[in-house]
């Protein structure tokens, strides 16, 4: 609000997958930002379910934040736009890949 883009964004609190397995075909997000618990295995899954949803616009990215541990790498369908590491933690930003 304090922005002024309150009337622009939505912000969904939910679990991905679950949210992902039901969404609307015109339904689709310009930032999505990913948080998941470390070292559970969800990662490769919401992305794969992001792309098999077509849920990034074109031009869209998806911030993924992640332990050293956990998957940060490329992605079937996504590109590795930046990443950076912050002692244990990587911070992978993603874009759809230009052959989709």
């Amino acid at each position: 609000k304090k922005a002024g883009y309150a009337e622009k964004i939505s912000v969904i609190e939910a679990d991905a997958k679950d949210y992902l397995s039901y969404i609307d075909d015109d339904e689709v997000f310009d930032i999505i930002f990913l948080d998941p618990p470390y070292n559970k295995g969800l990662i490769e899954p919401v992305l794969s379910a992001i792309v098999e949803n077509r849920a990034l616009s074109d031009g869209g990215i998806i911030m993924l934040e992640s332990d050293h541990t956990d998957f940060h790498g490329e992605s079937s369908g996504l590109e590795i736009y930046r990443q950076r590491k912050y002692g244990r933690t990587y911070i992978t930003i993603y874009k759809g890949a230009e052959n989709q």
